[in-house]
């Protein structure tokens, strides 16, 4: 049973408001990128909530919010970011973890609902990885509940066990970096924001929970009040458990970089593109008629009235010469075509950005790459989704961790000795023929039994990707079997098909000629 967590003194007692709500300076740098990047993701209202479809200088409010509500885009930000994950995790993990916690009923409900939203681990890891691919980086704490119980069978019977909690790189306000006597960096602070809008401030001995007051109208006081104290309470991990998902490591610990950064400009530039489209054929593929501006004289009156729409007549001054009413022929396909090939230009900017380029052929590309072209962007492509199955296996690794610092303390070097997470290196299904026919080659010109087997077992594994740990370790079982009756087998020798199993397995064999005979 791992220490009790006990009640302590905050370690800030003059917090005020204005410190508690303080943020790290790149989380002041970033935080806009964060915001966009993510509403490039959900699709065009969310760019359009987020004040990214702009209003032009000339246009009438009326116009741009119905301009907002016809708005449309491809969300590609979306379709990239799916896809990668998609590949990513197509392919099975395989987790070595210590053989004495398979059967320990705290890891079955943990197993089974690693987040308390009844997500498996695989499930988990896949959000995760589809956050950080967005906006570079996501946070994930370790925790578990406060309630202190007296006994493990207690945890069992109320489910308390410690869980993964997700935190957006928005909600992850503060942090501070130490080193500890070997000179290895280690997070020594940490701040949160959590979804009831309450405040975590993590420390490698304590964690605690504050709040900003409010008045009796629920309103929030100034800045230079007190913030308000909730709790402080001891943990015995020894350190913060919370780990940082980098996407892509940036030159500033611990901020990373988005996969689709540059791809959401683009995604956000063509739903602009469309809607200026859409403005040409609404009020220019329609002819315009040109007649001059009525004036009416205190001699004359007049009833005249036009029933059009907006922007279909154009007004000219009556006292010039030949002046007539005429229609206007509407020329609307030079800038529609126009926007469509700068679309499409675009388009293809984006999938050579993501190294998707064989993709780009269901877009209608008229422009086929060559051989050589889509090898190079496969090869890339793997690249980048091996470089994220080294991450995740890290991630994985510390999260690990950190659950048996909660749960197995006087265990814990053991158990993380005995702890493995290999993710494949290689994504790239094109080459899966290839590999198929080296394996079959090297069996031919490797006489290794213990060859054999790896190679059989790796096979199995480039087939049937979907497959479960359980059903692998069912077949790897059977080719062991397989390869011990093989082995059990007396070696194979002729002469016992033939019978001539004397001790002189010469003396039945036609007599030879001596060498002087022979011509």
């Amino acid at each position: 049973m791992a220490a009790k967590q006990k009640e302590v003194d905050t370690k800030t007692p003059n917090l005020t408001i204005e410190q508690l709500q303080s943020v790290h300076e790149l989380y002041a740098m970033f935080k806009d990128e964060w915001d966009f990047l993510y509403a490039a993701y959900e699709g065009t209202r969310a760019l359009i909530a987020a004040g990214q479809l702009v209003r032009h200088e000339r246009e009438t409010p009326e116009n741009y919010d119905k301009r907002c509500d016809q708005a449309f885009g491809f969300n590609y930000t979306q379709s990239i970011v799916d896809v990668l994950n998609f590949y990513l995790f197509k392919k099975s993990v395989k987790r070595t973890l210590p053989v004495k916690i398979q059967d320990d009923a705290i890891w079955a409900m943990f197993e089974g609902d690693c987040n308390m939203e009844r997500d498996g681990v695989d499930e988990y890891l896949a959000e995760v990885s589809r956050l950080a691919s967005i906006m570079g980086m996501v946070g994930i704490l370790v925790d578990k509940a406060g309630k202190q119980l007296d006994s493990r069978a207690e945890q069992i019977k109320y489910k308390v066990h410690p869980y993964f909690a997700t935190f957006f790189p928005q909600n992850i306000l503060d942090w501070e970096y130490a080193k500890d006597e070997y000179g290895r960096p280690f997070l020594s602070m940490l701040k949160l924001l959590q979804d009831d809008d309450t405040y975590l401030i993590w420390y490698p001995d304590q964690f605690e929970t504050w709040k900003v007051p409010v008045n009796e109208k629920g309103e929030p006081l100034s800045n230079q009040q007190k913030a308000e104290f909730v709790s402080a309470l001891t943990h015995p991990l020894g350190k913060i458990p919370f780990t940082f998902v980098i996407n892509k490591k940036w030159k500033k610990k611990p901020i990373g970089k988005s996969d689709v950064s540059d791809i959401a400009r683009i995604d956000v530039s063509i739903i602009r593109n469309l809607s200026q489209g859409e403005e040409i054929i609404d009020y220019q593929a329609f002819p315009m008629m040109r007649k001059p501006f009525k004036e009416a004289r205190p001699d004359q009156q007049t009833d005249q009235s036009d029933e059009v729409g907006p922007t279909a007549v154009l007004g000219f001054d009556p006292d010039n010469p030949d002046s007539k009413p005429d229609w206007l022929e509407s020329e609307v396909s030079d800038p529609l075509d126009a926007i469509k090939n700068w679309i499409v230009q675009k388009i293809s900017e984006i999938y050579r950005t993501s190294n998707i380029g064989g993709m780009q052929s269901t877009e209608g590309s008229n422009q086929v790459e060559s051989g050589v072209a889509l090898q190079t962007r496969f090869q890339m492509l793997n690249s980048s989704l091996v470089r994220k199955a080294i991450i995740l296996e890290k991630v994985e690794f510390r999260l690990y961790e950190f659950f048996y610092l909660w749960e197995y303390p006087d265990k814990i070097e053991t158990y993380l000795d005995e702890t493995k997470i290999e993710r494949d290196r290689t994504y790239d299904v094109e080459n899966l023929t290839e590999d198929l026919e080296n394996i079959i080659t090297s069996k031919t010109i490797v006489k290794s039994k213990t060859f054999d087997g790896l190679l059989q077992k790796k096979t199995v594994r480039k087939m049937l990707p979907s497959y479960t740990d359980s059903q692998l370790q069912e077949i790897d079982d059977e080719i062991d079997e397989a390869i011990e009756e093989e082995e059990n087998q007396p070696d194979y020798n002729p002469f016992n098909e033939l019978e001539f199993q004397d001790k002189n397995p010469n003396q039945n064999l036609p007599p030879q000629k001596p060498e002087d005979e022979e011509e």
